[in-house]
């Protein structure tokens, strides 16, 4: 299977104004360092206003493909596996209301008995699955504290009343599949061990640790 000549992030998440949490800083970041990042938003997008505040933050992230769904009546799990057998992503990533419809679309973008013409398979073996997960759980730690200005962009877009959370310096993820995790968790970057990796390091403006 040939893989993106650049390393793809796909974040998926439950609905728009999400994008202010995570997986949100590692959309941010991990464009910044090379990947092409793509945001599949499964709900939303009937929603005159939200959809003018999603395009606004996609264009902020610097996401280069954005899918904000409307209803439709089809497996939800189904829809995003064709997106995972086109896109061919090397990390998956999603937040806590759209783990189910993930992890489905995981194993039905690589069953040899769905059929979708014109679309290869998806190999797991060589791309990696997580969920966003508290820092207790964590299998992986990344560094978002550069992305904190966009985050709290994306937060007034979507509730300019409602006064923003203290911005978070890190987000935390749990490996749920695929590409094994060959050194001591938590790692610091989703991409690590995987080929194509991402080339540039993460730029932090956390606080040295003693």
């Amino acid at each position: 299977m040939r893989r993106p000549s650049r390393p793809t992030l796909l974040a998926v998440l439950a609905s728009p104004g999400d994008e202010a949490d995570p997986p949100g800083g590692a959309l941010v970041t991990s464009a910044w360092r090379g990947a092409r990042t793509v945001l599949v938003t499964l709900s939303g997008g009937g929603d005159s206003r939200l959809r003018q505040a999603a395009e606004r933050v996609a264009l902020l992230f610097s996401i280069e493909s954005h899918f904000l769904w409307e209803p439709s009546g089809e497996d939800e799990a189904l829809r995003l596996a064709r997106i995972l057998r086109a896109v061919k992503p090397g990390v998956v990533v999603a937040n806590a209301g759209a783990w189910g419809v993930t992890e489905g679309a995981w194993r039905a973008a690589a069953d040899t008995s769905v059929t979708m013409p014109g679309l290869p398979l998806f190999d797991p073996d060589e791309a990696r699955l997580w969920f966003t997960t508290d820092e207790g759980r964590a299998d992986a730690q990344i560094d978002v504290s550069a992305a904190r200005p966009l985050l709290r962009a994306a937060w007034f877009l979507y509730q300019p009343d409602v006064p923003e959370p203290e911005p978070r310096g890190r987000e935390y993820y749990a490996f749920q599949g695929g590409c094994p995790l060959q050194q001591a968790q938590p790692v610091t970057d989703l991409f690590v061990g995987l080929a194509p990796g991402l080339p540039k390091p993460i730029t932090s403006f956390l606080p040295e640790e003693p």
